[in-house]
């Protein structure tokens, strides 16, 4: 855990995951944010976009307790993010050359399947054993304001990636300019993977000891029989994992459709796609402090709730769009929700998975995601192609309600008491609370020339300018987090 380290060899842990994570959310975002309309471009129809878009889910998220197994069987959680990050990143290439080694329209798109799908399942090793290190790494006490200001610096990066995404294909055109935001990704993942190899690979303290092997515990069925006994341990945690499935089947149902509904039925341009999935990023960024503070202070079950409605009604506030500039208002808006529940959900996870065999909880976890993220691009895909995306649309909205409703009645966690008052960000509030001459006697106040400092009192010490310090130091020395240079 995080207290075999010493303060300042965790910090330096964390702010290597942090800049890990810029560059790895570059190289992903990128990527993903193209693929639908690279497919569109190679000729893919809806159908086959939502394979593109399911195919990849399936085969990664299948695979996530397989690889929990074998991260907890090896013990080595770095080596193991290593393999599947560089390796996953890596796999964008086979979308560089696609062009070149395709001798047809038809191959090119079930050659791009098949890279998607190998990139993810490559990927997906990386994803029990990180859950895991960080929720060791980082200390409960600060994880809201820790990974709100890492998913600032993430989204960050992938506003600037996205954009310069869109420059490159307005650049390069069709399809040089696709090769070439696939060739950056590669590059940006390389890079991440050189932060990712500084983390340390901490003592697995949740770890079960292993048993002695012998011919009757080495069947499959003996295994199988004491995962499952694992799983009935977490009543709790089952229920948050059948309710995200129901959620994320909802979300996931116009998934790979948004981009195509904009190019077809909103007249949009393929390179203004970029401008508005960046409108996403920018609003993430700014709200990630925003709902870091709520979700410490009122917990993540409310701050879920409280974001979810908002997540829940963006289908339905696509169809009112009339023109397809309206479209980066409406995905910047799904920024400022999105950025709440997904620090919120992950927050949760980590809470509520044990911190014994907790990769094979995160795995458990993941699968669920992943057997929605399937199912909804391949219903979605199927429905577009039968009744039009306007249906998919009104669909996803019903369900997503509908996973939000049964997470708020099943899931059980304290929440704190809110009150409107609490959602207005910091500053209004300090304002409202102060009063307008209260606020301007404390400016006037600040900028009067501020005395010299006295010398400290010899006789005295804890009476001089130095005094009153150590309330900004939190235990053991160390700088509480949350300051003002946070």
């Amino acid at each position: 855990m995080a207290a075999k380290l010493s303060p300042d060899a965790a910090r330096a842990a964390m702010r290597a995951s942090a800049v890990e994570g810029a560059f790895a959310s570059a190289s992903d975002n990128a990527g993903t944010s193209f693929l639908s309309l690279y497919g569109l471009a190679m000729g893919a129809t809806p159908a086959q976009l939502g394979v593109l878009a399911a195919l990849p889910n399936l085969l990664s998220n299948v695979l996530q307790v397989p690889w929990a197994l074998v991260t907890e069987r090896l013990g080595r959680r770095r080596q193991i993010m290593l393999i599947g990050a560089l390796g996953g990143r890596l796999l964008w290439l086979p979308l560089v050359f696609l062009p070149w080694i395709s001798p047809s329209p038809a191959a090119a798109v079930q050659l791009m399947m098949a890279a998607v799908a190998l990139r993810s399942a490559v990927a997906a090793m990386t994803g029990p054993a990180w859950t895991s290190l960080m929720a060791d790494l980082v200390p409960r006490r600060v994880r809201g304001v820790y990974f709100a200001n890492r998913n600032a610096l993430i989204n960050v990066a992938a506003l600037g990636a996205t954009l310069l995404a869109g420059l490159l294909l307005e650049v390069g055109g069709e399809p040089g300019g696709y090769q070439l935001i696939y060739a950056f990704c590669v590059v940006m993942g390389a890079a991440a993977a050189v932060y990712m190899a500084r983390m340390p690979d901490l003592p697995w303290e949740g770890r079960e000891a292993a048993e002695p092997a012998t011919p009757e515990t080495r069947t499959w069925r003996v295994r199988w029989r004491r995962t499952v006994a694992v799983f009935r341990r977490a009543p709790n945690f089952n229920r948050y994992c059948g309710t995200t499935f129901i959620w994320t089947l909802g979300v996931h149902l116009p998934a790979p459709l948004f981009a195509v509904y904009f190019v077809r039925d909103l007249g949009g341009a393929e390179a203004a796609w970029g401008i508005v999935t960046a409108a996403n990023f920018a609003a993430t960024v700014l709200a990630q402090r925003y709902w870091g503070l709520l979700t410490q202070r009122f917990g993540e079950k409310r701050i879920m709730l409280l974001s979810g409605v908002g997540a829940a009604v963006l289908p339905f506030l696509w169809l009112l769009i009339p023109v397809p500039s309206l479209a980066i208002a409406v995905n910047g808006l799904g920024g400022f929700f999105w950025a709440g529940y997904n620090l919120a959900s992950f927050n949760l996870l980590l809470e509520l998975a044990p911190p014994v065999r907790r990769t094979t909880y995160v795995a458990l976890y993941n699968t669920t995601v992943g057997l929605g993220a399937t199912a909804g691009p391949l219903l979605g895909g199927f429905g577009a192609a039968a009744a039009g995306i306007p249906l998919v649309l009104v669909v996803s909205g019903v369900v997503r309600f509908v996973g939000l409703w049964l997470f708020a009645r099943t899931v059980e966690q304290p929440m704190v008491p809110m009150t409107a008052a609490d959602l207005l960000p910091l500053w209004v509030k300090w304002w409202r609370q102060m009063g307008t001459r209260a606020v301007m006697t404390r400016l006037r106040v600040s900028l009067r020339p501020r005395p010299a400092a006295r010398r400290p009192n010899r006789r005295n010490p804890g009476r001089g300018p130095a005094a009153g310090r150590d309330k900004e130091v939190g235990r053991g020395g160390r700088t509480l987090p949350g300051g003002p240079s946070d």
